[in-house]
């Protein structure tokens, strides 16, 4: 049975709706595609970022990390070191006589003096200067003449003893006309220290610790 125009007009409009419904789906589907891509690359962009900046901040941490360990290791050499000294002080306080006066003439030697310069020590140590070098005479102004130890040192040496105490805790100072010597047992080490500290460190710290 021949069809009528109708249903010539009806049969050709579904399939076009059909044709329609299919690049429909279709450009719906390349769509989708393409928001699916673009969201996958966003994604891994901004995943890139967020290592980027995770590797960066761990680096930078690392590095902190790292500083901060080095300054806690510098920290505990340099208090090592400050306590080698103090115990090195200590044992100067303590030592026995005949070491104490042989300390006392090398130091006096090494300075070169003139001569005729005026001593001071600490009130502990006054006693056993006279005892050491002295025979408890005393001068015009006061001071007590060393006259064991001038002799021991040769030359014309006239050295003195004041009975003013000096704010030190061993050695003495030397009171010249133009200048004056410090030669305390803090300040002897302290440029011990200053002058050989990294000498030390290598000698007390084995490489790389």
């Amino acid at each position: 049975m021949a069809k009528t125009i109708y249903e010539k007009i009806e049969s050709k409009a579904l399939k076009d709706a059909q044709e329609i419904i299919r690049l429909g789906k279709e450009k719906a589907k390349q769509i989708e595609e393409k928001i699916i891509s673009e969201a996958k690359a966003n994604i891994e962009k901004n995943l890139q970022k967020v290592r980027s900046r995770g590797e960066e901040l761990i680096k930078t941490k690392t590095t902190e990390l790292e500083q901060n360990a080095k300054q806690r290791s510098l920290s505990r050499k340099k208090e090592l070191i400050k306590t080698v000294f103090a115990n090195a002080l200590e044992k100067l306080k303590i030592l026995d006589d005949k070491k104490y006066a042989e300390l006392v003439k090398k130091l006096i030697v090494l300075e070169n003096l003139k001569g005729d310069e005026v001593i001071k020590v600490n009130t502990g140590d006054y006693n056993r200067f006279l005892r050491l070098f002295s025979e408890s005479k005393e001068d015009e102004k006061g001071n007590t003449l060393l006259d064991k130890l001038n002799r021991d040192l040769g030359r014309e040496f006239s050295l003195t003893l004041s009975k003013e105490p000096a704010e030190i805790t061993g050695g003495f100072l030397v009171i010249g006309k133009a200048f004056d010597v410090d030669l305390s047992f803090e300040t002897i080490l302290n440029t011990l220290q200053e002058k050989h500290e990294a000498e030390i460190a290598e000698l007390l710290f084995a490489k790389g610790e």
